[in-house]
């Protein structure tokens, strides 16, 4: 008896001398997140290589095993864009790349000629597996804007999430977030409702609006919800190019993912990487922790039609400076009428009202008009750089 007590405590002692000693070890490996590239293959062919390249050439610094590309690869479908997308692509070879289709790639889901020929039918919508992830890809639909998941890819995409339970699902899609409408597109419903099984990751772009992390519930369900769009970015007009980085970190003993991070990496005009968020916590859980605000952050908080006025307050952290051009733009019925602009800075909680009322080029005053929708927006051009472009826009009735 004295024997077997003997031998316990020595198990026990070795059991805590290995985990005091030698802790168990942990990999990481990450996963990019690359969309919209369309005005890059339209106007900086150059700049679409570099990107590629820049991947291609970080590859194995960063062990990425994977690059999602949430579509629109081309502005117009014409047939030199796609060869300047074809040519691009070549250039990464060290990262097997999983695409989707976007609305330009497939004049808003009535022609996949072009894509299928230049991207591969078999992307329009699939299921693979990519180390501890299933990618769900889910091409633009929609005859104007993403509809329904096509009825037979439904039950096809249910199955493989159930088939692979020790798999995260990352739901890859051109159009779901889009808070200028109502917050989603018309096909994150669906995927909502139909797709969330446990616990899943959503990667999608088309909105305009850089890099925006948000935690929701489906179904019981907690899904990451991540876009990354830096289209409109840059000066001249889209000659800017960046990918969000995810780091997953994976305990080598359990083989189970217990962190994810994600960053944004520039690549031109400057390259540059941002502070690390953790989006998968420690648990292996996607996280509630919010993305900490970071630097200017502008907000219109009241708006008039007649006269047209706008009052901007900087939330954030950081002013803009004296000298720096922050401007508000007017749009009636989708066309841009004028703008209220101002060099006079702007700290941070302080707020400033602007008259938006005389066009830009002629200095005319933009008469009220009954009956309309007048949508503000400041700092449209993206000249100031903020931590958050989600809540830039007002719409007076």
């Amino acid at each position: 008896m004295n024997r077997l007590r003997i031998l316990l405590v020595l198990a026990v002692v070795l059991v805590v001398v290995r985990l005091w000693f030698f802790p168990a070890a942990a990999s990481t490996y990450t996963i990019a997140h690359m969309s919209d590239p369309q005005s890059l293959t339209w106007a900086y062919p150059d700049v679409l290589d570099e990107t590629y390249q820049y991947i291609q050439d970080h590859a194995a610094a960063w062990n990425c095993k994977a690059l999602i590309t949430t579509g629109d690869f081309v502005e117009y479908r014409y047939a030199w864009e796609w060869e300047r997308v074809d040519h691009s692509r070549a250039l990464l070879t060290a990262v097997p790349e999983y695409p989707t289709c976007g609305n330009h790639d497939n004049a808003l889901g009535k022609d996949w000629a072009t894509y299928d020929a230049h991207i591969g039918s078999e992307y329009r919508y699939y299921t693979t597996v990519v180390q501890d992830f299933l990618i769900v890809g889910i091409g633009y639909a929609g005859t104007d804007k993403p509809t329904a998941l096509p009825a037979d890819f439904v039950p096809v995409a249910q199955a493989a999430i159930r088939d692979h339970p020790d798999k995260i699902p990352i739901i890859a899609t051109h159009g779901y977030i889009d808070k200028y409408n109502t917050g989603y597109v018309n096909v994150a419903r669906d995927i909502q409702q139909r797709l969330i099984l446990r616990d899943s990751l959503i990667l999608c772009g088309h909105w305009h609006q850089g890099n925006v992390t948000q935690v929701s519930t489906y179904n019981g369900h907690r899904v990451v919800e991540c876009l990354t769009n830096y289209q409109t970015w840059g000066r001249p007009y889209g000659n800017y190019a960046a990918i969000r980085l995810f780091t997953v970190t994976k305990d080598d003993a359990t083989g189970q993912v217990t962190k994810i991070t994600s960053r944004q990496v520039g690549i031109h005009p400057a390259e540059y990487t941002t502070p690390e968020v953790v989006i998968w916590g420690s648990a292996g859980q996607p996280t509630q922790t919010p993305t900490p605000a970071r630097g200017i952050d502008l907000v219109i908080t009241a708006a008039t039609a007649n006269p047209c006025t706008a009052t901007v307050r900087n939330t954030g952290d950081q002013p803009v400076p004296v000298g720096t051009k922050l401007a508000v733009s007017l749009k009636i019925d989708s066309t841009t009428y004028a703008y209220g602009i101002t060099g006079a800075g702007l700290a941070p909680g302080a707020s400033i009202t602007l008259a938006v009322n005389r066009d830009p080029a002629s200095g005319a005053v933009v008469p009220w008009r009954a009956g309309v929708v007048y949508r503000y927006m400041v700092n449209a051009g993206r000249v100031v750089p903020e931590a958050e472009y989600g809540n830039n826009v007002v719409e007076v009735r």
